[in-house]
C-alpha cells in the first residue's frame, strides 16, 4: 500500500467525518468563521461527490466516443478548480456579511481551496495546453494530501478554534 492508496482509502470517508464535526462545531460554537468555513467546506465535498458520480456517467459513455471522452476530461478540470476557487470567495462573503472576522481555520480552509484550484488549473494547462505530462505527480498526490490536511484542520478546529477565539478576545 503506497501513500497515495492510504490518502484515498482516507479521503472517501472525509465527507462523512467533516459533516460531523461540522455540525459539533456548529452546536458548540453556534456563529464563528469556523463554523462557516467547514460547514461551507462539508457542501462542497457533496456537490463535488455528487458531480463525481455523473462525470462518471459520462466517461462510461464516452468508451464509445472521443469527443464525449475529452469534453468530460475537461469539463472535470474546469468545474473543479471554478467551484474550489468560488467556495474561498464565497466564505469570505458570507463572513463580511455576517461581520464575522475569520480566524487561522477559516483562512487554512480558503487557502486550501485556492491551492486546490490552481493545481487544477496548472494541470488543465500541463495536459491540454503544454501537452505534456509535468504535474501529474503533483496533481495525483496533492489533491489526496490537501483533502486530509483538511479533515485534520476541520478535526483541529473543532477542539481548538473556541480556544483561539478566546484568547484573541481576552476571556
Amino acid at each position: 500500500m503506497t501513500i497515495n492508496d492510504g490518502l484515498n482509502a482516507l479521503q472517501s470517508n472525509n465527507t462523512l467525518i467533516m459533516l460531523i464535526a461540522a455540525s459539533i462545531a456548529l452546536y458548540r460554537y453556534k456563529r464563528t468563521s469556523f463554523v462557516v468555513a467547514a460547514l461551507v467546506l462539508c457542501f462542497a465535498n457533496v456537490l463535488h461527490m455528487i458531480f463525481q458520480f455523473f462525470l462518471n456517467i459520462l466517461f462510461d459513455s464516452a468508451l464509445y466516443d472521443g469527443f464525449i471522452y475529452e469534453f468530460t476530461v475537461r469539463l472535470w478540470y474546469i468545474f473543479y478548480a471554478v467551484t474550489d476557487m468560488f467556495f474561498a470567495v464565497f466564505i469570505y462573503t458570507i463572513l463580511k456579511r455576517m461581520s464575522i472576522k475569520p480566524g487561522v481555520h477559516c483562512h487554512i480552509i480558503c487557502g486550501c481551496f485556492v491551492l486546490l484550484g490552481f493545481i487544477q488549473i496548472g494541470r488543465y494547462a500541463d495536459r491540454f495546453i503544454l501537452s505534456a505530462d509535468y504535474l501529474s505527480q503533483v496533481y495525483t498526490v496533492g489533491i489526496p494530501f490537501i483533502n486530509t490536511f483538511l479533515l485534520v484542520v476541520v478535526l483541529a478546529g473543532l477542539f481548538f478554534d473556541h480556544k483561539i477565539s478566546s484568547a484573541k478576545k481576552g476571556y
